[in-house]
């Protein structure tokens, strides 16, 4: 469940829409200390994840890829690692 979560919270961030749709399913499945430190580290590896999509090719569609959007990834992973170390210091 969690890393459906997660794979929603960073899709939502990288389209740059609203992710309170996110707090309301956390606060659904009450994750533990535990359990909040692993969605926060399946949605680190979903942002690589999206990051390592860029530019490839599937069949006859390709990725595409440009500053901009190397830009918007670094930053959701930013954001994503700042809330590890948060959550990781508690």
């Amino acid at each position: 469940m969690l890393t459906f979560v997660a794979l929603t919270k960073v899709a939502l961030l990288n389209m740059d829409l609203d992710t309170r749709y996110i707090d309301y399913l956390l606060n659904e499945i009450h994750p533990n200390t535990i359990e909040y430190k692993a969605f926060v580290f399946y949605c680190l590896l979903y942002c690589i994840d999206f990051m390592g999509e860029r530019g490839m090719q599937f069949l006859d569609k390709k990725i595409p890829v440009n500053g901009s959007i190397i830009k918007r990834l670094n930053d959701i992973f930013d954001i994503l690692m700042e809330e590890w170390i948060n959550c990781c210091e508690h």
